[in-house]
């Protein structure tokens, strides 16, 4: 009887993890056929950027259904429409190797979705946060037709492109001042603009001019005032947002209908 309890359990086990590898390869064949259709109305302006959503698994309809977050990195519009996208699965077995060990394992999958564009000589332009961008990939994008735009972190900035520190712009407290700098091997213009706070927006399809005012509210002066902003600040801010709009527009919706 021991020895039988024991087999049945090591049965279940094995029922179980079976179940899950057949389940990611479902959800592989599903996003690829998905793919297929979105990809057909992808616009010329897309953004790149990380979803958290809410997933219910219920292997058998007599077991309790389990709740788990998932991290999807989703390729969006930026009137919030999908037109691609990559569930974090772990070992992901379309993972491409040589696109982590080159970009980082957060931004491979953006590069394997530029394999699923509709029209590759079309000129696309790209834009993603922080947790994406590097010069590496910027080049990557350059040497292969497309566009890239999007925020960097400190450390990602080539030493070859000088720029006054974040903390230097702040000391100096000048709302929509900026300085800026073109990193001439890759051909990336880096511009840190003074808003709330600096930021540090790079790229190789968007230049500073022409120079913009955008409307801010000042605490020391109690009104609206006028602030200069640089072009692809104003480029990245208008088509940078499309997957937060996506989940916005999810939330509407009851769970079970998701």
């Amino acid at each position: 009887m021991a020895k039988g309890g024991r087999k049945g359990t090591m049965d279940k086990e094995a029922d179980k993890k079976v179940k899950a590898v057949d389940r990611q390869e479902a959800t592989v064949r599903l996003l690829d056929n998905c793919s297929l259709g979105i990809a057909v109305f992808a616009p010329k302006h897309l953004s790149d950027d990380k979803a958290e959503q809410t997933f219910f698994e219920c292997p058998n309809w007599n077991e309790q259904r389990t709740q788990t977050e998932r991290r999807v990195w989703c390729l969006n519009t930026s009137d919030g429409y999908l037109v691609d996208l990559d569930v974090h699965q772990g070992k992901n077995p379309n993972a491409v190797p040589e696109f982590e060990e080159r970009f980082g394992k957060n931004a491979a999958p953006f590069d394997s979705m530029l394999e699923n564009l509709p029209n590759p000589k079309l000129s696309y332009k790209f834009y993603l946060d922080n947790l994406f961008t590097s010069v590496t990939l910027f080049n990557f994008l350059r040497v292969n037709g497309y566009g890239g735009t999007g925020t960097f972190r400190e450390d990602r900035i080539p030493l070859s492109c000088p720029l006054a520190s974040k903390k230097d712009l702040k000391k100096k407290g000048e709302r929509g001042s900026s300085v800026s700098a073109l990193e001439k091997t890759h051909g990336i213009l880096f511009v840190k603009w003074t808003d709330n706070n600096v930021v540090t927006v790079g790229s190789t399809c968007h230049g500073v001019a022409p120079i913009a005012n955008v409307r801010r509210y000042s605490q020391a002066e109690k009104k609206y005032v006028q602030v200069t902003r640089p072009s692809l600040v104003g480029s990245y801010n208008n088509y940078m947002g499309g997957t937060d709009l996506m989940d916005e527009n999810i939330a509407c919706y009851r769970i079970g209908i998701r």
